[in-house]
């Protein structure tokens, strides 16, 4: 049985929330750190999670760049040109709001602004840039208002500071919700990136997950000196209205990602955008075990169209579908090196690929590749070779078919192969700090 109890405590830079965890021989205490920002409701159109100083050369730069999720107003979208054939910015009358910036003298300066979908299609409500123009570039913004009807919401804006030099890399998950209980999964998930790719960072954007989820999270956080492994914590505290797949898609989805990119920019050069059951493993010798040598080995097969620059890298899908492996118990024991066979068929990458992104470079993150860069004369989605590596995908395969949109046959008609690739890491995986830490959590 588990017993949850919880407190609050709110700092400057994080929130602690403080578990108990109630096992059948003993009383496991833990501490779990959340960023300190969340959703807040500026009135029934917007809810705004984050805002970023955006620096960078992009078109009418510089910018604060808000990030939230608006009413979605199809008829007041605006073309930009005649090329325009999926208009994504409102007109002037879209939203009835106020920007204003402080610079850190107290004086709040009000700006002019543009709103922006990002989402790649529209439901009733669509993640939506605010970008508020700066004019004056030598201004530093602190803090950024938005305000409706007389109501202000007031967040600090952080600063993004691309690490131009940095190969270190970072993994970007979805809301996760259910509630999310699959603590083998993640613990799994987590060892796997950070000791076979060299991941030290993973951000969470926790909607729904178990009490045993977070006691676990939060002790990989405690051990951040031994593994070297930074977790990152978002309470992802979406209003109920907005928690139905046909008002929101997919929990705001393509807003974490977004966001998740844009905190790590600054000490991650790479992130790999994946889900939970979704694992990138490396089918050549890769020098080391690191995210820069397996970009390298890429390089070593494909390369970008001439004056291209590949700044996303996009990884096919196989699924290895828990129906062609009925001895592994996906949900209690999960165990990639349990789960040998696969469907004999690799996805398009124009069809369910996950990526690995150069933060740097990013605006906005899509559900399979990038849409929206910095350079979109220049940055490129680089298709990665099935020799060079490829996306495992464990799940169940039931209802799911082939084809775009799902209009093609079952995946459950492929045919099944034996496909042990994988396990060629499990050394390593044992190996490493973390796997003992995680072992032992609940023993």
């Amino acid at each position: 049985m588990l017993v949850y109890a919880v407190t609050f405590y709110c700092f400057v830079l994080l929130v602690y929330q403080q578990l108990v965890v109630d096992t059948s021989d003993r009383v496991l205490e833990e501490v779990m750190e959340y960023e300190d920002y969340s959703w807040i409701k500026l009135s029934d159109d917007i809810y705004i999670l984050s805002a970023y100083f955006e620096n960078r050369a992009v078109t009418g730069g510089p910018f604060i760049r808000v990030l939230t999720i608006a009413k979605y107003k199809k008829d007041l979208l605006v073309k930009k040109s005649v090329r325009d054939l999926q208009p994504k910015t409102y007109g002037k009358e879209g939203f009835n709001v106020v920007c204003s910036v402080e610079n850190g003298t107290g004086k709040a300066i009000e700006l002019e602004y543009e709103a922006v979908i990002f989402e790649e299609g529209g439901k009733q409500f669509a993640a939506t840039f605010i970008n508020c123009f700066m004019g004056d570039s030598s201004l530093v913004p602190t803090h950024v208002t938005l305000r409706e009807n007389g109501k202000p919401v007031r967040i600090p804006v952080k600063h993004l500071i691309p690490s131009k030099m940095s190969n270190k890399s970072s993994v970007c998950v979805r809301a996760l919700f259910g509630p999310y209980d699959n603590v083998n999964q993640i613990g799994q998930f987590i060892n796997y990136y950070s000791s076979v790719l060299g991941v030290s960072l993973f951000s969470f954007y926790l909607l729904d997950v178990s009490d045993r989820v977070k006691y676990l999270l939060g002790h990989i956080q405690s051990h951040k000196e031994t593994t070297s492994v930074a977790i990152n914590l978002v309470d992802w505290n979406l209003p109920q209205e907005l928690q139905d797949w046909e008002v929101l898609w997919d929990y705001g989805a393509l807003i974490a990602l977004t966001d998740c990119v844009y905190r790590s920019m600054a000490e991650y050069g790479y992130a790999y955008i994946v889900d939970m059951d979704e694992f990138v493993v490396p089918r050549q010798h890769i020098a080391k075990q690191d995210t820069q040598a397996l970009v390298d080995k890429i390089g070593e097969y494909k390369r970008p169209p001439i004056n291209k620059t590949s700044h996303a890298f996009l990884f096919k899908n196989t699924f290895f579908c828990s129906e062609f492996n009925e001895e592994s118990d996906f949900d209690n024991r999960f165990d990639v090196f349990s789960i040998p066979y696969r469907e004999d068929f690799f996805w398009s990458y124009k069809l369910r690929a996950k990526m690995l992104v150069k933060t740097e470079e990013v605006v906005a993150v899509g559900h399979h590749r990038i849409h929206d860069w910095v350079k979109p004369g220049i940055s490129y989605n680089t298709p990665v070779p099935e020799q060079v590596s490829l996306l495992h995908h464990y799940r169940s395969c039931d209802g799911v078919n082939t084809g775009f949109s799902g209009l093609g046959a079952a995946v459950l008609k492929n045919k099944k192969i034996e496909d042990k690739s994988i396990f060629k890491f499990k050394h390593v995986i044992d190996a490493a700090p973390l796997t003992k830490i995680i072992y032992n959590t609940f023993r």
